[in-house]
């Protein structure tokens, strides 16, 4: 558009008058004009948008992907957790019990042996 030759006293006069006019009808961009810079700029920005709404797409496929690789992942460790799943801490104390009277029962088993032995000799 150009440099333009504003007549200052009249648009200050209309703010004056009536500032919610003057707001309402587009404020300094009704006086001012859009310039060459600010088309520019929102053709810029608009193509921008459209780009990003392409990019979000392709993003959003992508992250579809990704759900369905890491829900497949979380299958796979899930499956060998229960494989390879460690014992619990009462399981293993359970496990130290049994294995505890089992080696008391041995040791009496093999104290009362020598005895019966004994006894019978003495028979």
């Amino acid at each position: 558009m150009g440099p333009m030759n504003l007549q200052w006293p009249r648009i200050l006069k209309t703010i004056k008058e009536d500032p919610k006019e003057f707001y309402e009808m587009g404020g300094w961009e009704s006086v001012l004009g859009q310039d060459e810079e600010e088309e520019e700029e929102e053709q810029l920005e608009s193509e921008f948008e459209a780009e990003e709404e392409e990019e979000e797409e392709a993003s959003e496929e992508y992250e579809s992907d990704e759900e369905e690789d890491e829900a497949s992942e979380e299958e796979e460790e899930e499956e060998e957790e229960e494989e390879d799943e460690a014992p619990t801490w009462e399981e293993l104390e359970e496990d130290a019990r049994q294995a505890d009277k089992k080696r008391y029962a041995r040791e009496d088993m093999e104290e009362e042996s020598p005895r019966k032995k004994k006894k019978k000799r003495d028979d």
